[in-house]
Formats: C-alpha cells, structure tokens, sequence
C-alpha cells in the first residue's frame, strides 16, 4: 500500500478539511546541522471532528462516520533535514458495493512509514554522501508537496491522503457473493473519485 495523492484529493485555496499542523523545529532545529540524536520523536493521537468528518465526506466521494490515527514523526540524525514518519490509521467510509448496489461501511484501516526530507534552510550547503553510504531507497520517500511547509508538517492532510489511497477501488460489501452480480470493467461514479489505481504515488510501498 501507499500514501497517495490524486487530483481530486489536493486541496484547493479552501482551509484544508483536517489540518494537525505540527513544528518539527524540535527534532530539526535550524536544519545547519544534524538533528540532536537526544531528541524525543512526536507522537500525536489525531480524531477527525463531526465539522471535519463532514467535508472530508465530499472530499473522498463517500460519507466519513469516523477517522483517527496515530502518527509518530522521528529525527533521522544522521540525514540533515529528515524525518521518518509512521501512521496507523483507522476511518469508516459510506460506500456503494459494485456487487449488489448496497450501501455500506468501508473500514479503513492500516500502518504506512517512511522518510520526509524538507527544503534546507537559506544559507545551508547542500548535504554530499559519503563514501560508503548507502543510497537512499526512493521507494520510502514521502512527497512533501501539500503536506510540509518550512519547518512544519500537517499530519491531518498527510492522513487524509493516505485513508483515500487505502480506499478499495471496487468496494464490496463483506459477506457478499461473486456470483451476486458481475463486477463491471470500471467502477461506479462514487468510487471512481477514489480509485487508488489512478492515484500518483506519493508515500512509499510496503
């Protein structure tokens, strides 16, 4: 699985639907040098509120009954301007099943992680690999575009994203039968918005 943005799912100039915007200034501090290895990772417990559930359910093409996750942000001391992320998440999404046509509650939940690096500071030099380094693995980078500004990063919208790329393309009602009725070759109006076959990757494989 990945975090996943498409094109339905980018903000517009609208205030975002679920912002938890958090300063990493803590575990980065001026971003000239290395983070402090002493420094203690960020961990926040984040709920969507009835407000929010409702204009993420316009958002994500389904009615939101429920969203929460835990997202843990840790320095990377050894990598200037980096941080890992890990995110479980758990929501309820109304949904259409593609075989019988009934509504239903998708549960969304899973775990996801990699590493965010922010835009060095005026002034910094850019970091060389040395010798005998490892190269970094792109699978496990996460796109920052929409989701971290500065020294900040909004772990709301990150969540967001991330719920909408774990959305089933072809929702199915649990308990259903294959034989209830064939599975067309693209998926209704209300999943179609969310199909994380068309999505850009922006958050890494498993």
């Amino acid at each position: 699985m990945r975090f996943v943005r498409a094109p339905s799912l980018l903000r517009s100039a609208a205030p975002p639907e679920f912002s938890r915007v958090v300063s990493l200034l803590p575990l980065l501090g001026d971003g000239l040098s290395p983070a402090p290895r002493s420094a203690t990772p960020i961990v926040r417990n984040i709920t969507a509120e009835p407000a929010e559930l409702e204009a993420l359910s316009a958002r994500l093409g389904g009615s939101v009954s429920s969203l929460a996750a835990s997202v843990t942000v840790s320095p990377v001391p050894s990598k200037r301007g980096r941080v890992s992320i890990a995110a479980a998440v758990s929501a309820v999404v109304g949904r259409s099943c593609v075989r019988t046509g009934e509504a239903f509650g998708e549960v969304v939940e899973g775990s996801e992680g990699g590493f965010l690096d922010l835009d060095p500071p005026e002034g910094s030099a850019p970091r060389r690999v040395r010798e005998g380094e490892a190269e970094d693995d792109e699978d496990e980078r996460i796109d920052a575009t929409g989701v971290a500004s500065g020294r900040s990063v909004d772990l709301g919208e990150l969540v967001v994203q991330v719920v909408g790329g774990m959305m089933e393309p072809y929702p199915k009602k649990p308990g259903t039968s294959k034989d209830a009725l064939q599975i067309s070759s693209s998926p209704p109006l209300s999943t179609s918005i969310t199909s994380p076959s068309s999505f850009p990757a922006v958050f890494p494989s498993a």
